[in-house]
């Protein structure tokens, strides 16, 4: 056998040895881990950063686009049907290769449709309700964000530890409350309409 041979077998087989490495391994290990652990306020800054203000903005622009598309259907579908009648009362005939054809009924028909098809895609996409939801949640987040770094409401007299799970928990809830609801707005549709056919 070879001198290397037997000098990597005594190493390897020395059992102190062996403690003394697994000891090192372990604060190792302990300091690695000690380095990656966060200190509370940077879990809350974390926390807040990549979570409440991220929602935050995804529920106002959600209730911002939701808000402008139920404006805007209601704003189209308000005027198409107050056009109706008064299309209906005023005669526009044209000439077309020698017959006359009367344009109030196409416009009075092609608003009659703009009306039904607005009313039909706000059954469907429920912006009202999705503009309502996504503002209350939004406005939650903001509001338990400013209560929570003020210290004040039920976030008073709690230690940063526990105003912080506190704080967690109150807005997890509130997103999943959110989904929940926009999942429930989003299917009834689904389910009125198989019930119908």
């Amino acid at each position: 056998m070879s001198r290397g041979f037997l000098k990597n077998t005594i190493l390897f087989s020395n059992p102190e040895k062996n403690q003394v490495d697994k000891k090192n391994k372990k604060h190792n290990k302990e300091n690695a881990f000690q380095e990656n652990w966060m200190t509370t306020t940077e879990k809350v800054q974390s926390y807040i950063q990549e979570r409440i203000d991220q929602y935050y903005n995804w529920y106002d622009a959600k209730a911002v686009k939701s808000k402008a598309s139920y404006q805007r259907g209601r704003l189209i579908s308000a005027v198409s049907a107050v056009l109706i009648p008064v299309i209906a009362n005023i005669e526009i005939n044209f000439p077309f290769y020698d017959v006359s054809v009367d344009f109030g009924k196409f416009f009075i028909s092609l608003l009659g449709i703009i009306v039904a098809l607005l009313v039909a895609l706000e059954g469907v996409h429920h912006h009202r309700e999705q503009w309502l939801n996504s503002r209350s949640t939004a406005e939650y987040l903001k509001t338990q964000k400013v209560l929570f770094e003020h210290h004040a409401d039920d976030y008073e007299n709690l230690d940063e530890e526990k105003a912080f799970t506190q704080l967690v928990n109150r807005i997890e809830k509130a997103i999943a409350e959110e989904n929940a609801v926009t999942l429930n707005v989003l299917t009834r549709s689904e389910q009125q309409g198989k019930k119908k056919t």
